[in-house]
């Protein structure tokens, strides 16, 4: 009867013991499942393509109204690295919602926006503004090579500059103007100066100060 009291006691701490195992288990995996995609997951890209600057997360974690970034595309056909990105991009705060819908199986998607597929929607019901980008747009190439050979050779990955000026626009409501100098034939600004301008929100224009005079409306004065 002791032997048997014995096997039945170590049979019972096995079973308490294989429970308390799979409870840890469970715990540990839901815990991880809390834990934000940008700890959890290495960047191992050759670029560091996944890395979000300081910029972009002060800013988030600043934000005072609610964003939802729309993503119109078949999730599964998307570049996913593009995907991976939108992840990290969303936990940056509790503000930020990133949400998927594919257009192929709710078509009223496009219409309801106004866009095309493959459009990501960036909006803020408290402004009421709504700023669009093109997926195409994120993954930039060179031009030069694809018209040539017809490959697409990788140049930028540009998913931070392009939300983070999306999320700028929709909350801040901001524009501004610039003007640039051509009183004497100043060269004009190069196209990445240009697109940096853009996302900044500065419209860009030429004017000659000794015929004209500065704008009144003029944010920024390039010479």
């Amino acid at each position: 009867q002791k032997t048997e009291s014995r096997a039945s006691r170590r049979g019972a701490f096995s079973a308490g013991a294989a429970a308390l195992a799979v409870a840890v288990v469970i715990a540990f995996n839901l815990l991880v499942a809390q834990i934000p995609t940008r700890y959890t997951q290495l960047d191992i890209s050759p670029n560091n393509i996944y890395h979000i600057t300081d910029t972009s997360v002060d800013y988030m974690a600043a934000l005072s109204e609610d964003v939802s970034i729309h993503v119109l595309a078949n999730k599964d056909a998307m570049d996913q690295r593009i995907v991976r990105f939108l992840d990290q991009y969303g936990e940056l705060s509790g503000r930020l919602s990133v949400e998927y819908t594919n257009p192929t199986t709710y078509p009223s998607v496009l219409s309801a926006y106004g866009v095309e597929a493959n459009t990501i929607v960036v909006s803020c019901e408290a402004t009421g503004r709504q700023e669009t980008i093109a997926i195409d747009d994120l993954i930039e190439y060179d031009i030069y090579t694809y018209m040539m050979s017809g490959q697409r050779n990788e140049t930028a990955f540009d998913c931070e500059g392009q939300l983070t000026s999306a999320v700028d626009l929709v909350v801040s409501e901001s524009s501004r103007r610039a003007y640039t100098i051509n009183d004497h034939g100043e060269q004009g600004l190069s196209a990445s100066v240009e697109d940096l301008m853009k996302k900044s929100h500065f419209s860009v224009e030429e004017v000659n100060v000794l015929m004209d005079g500065v704008p009144e409306d003029c944010d920024l004065l390039i010479s």
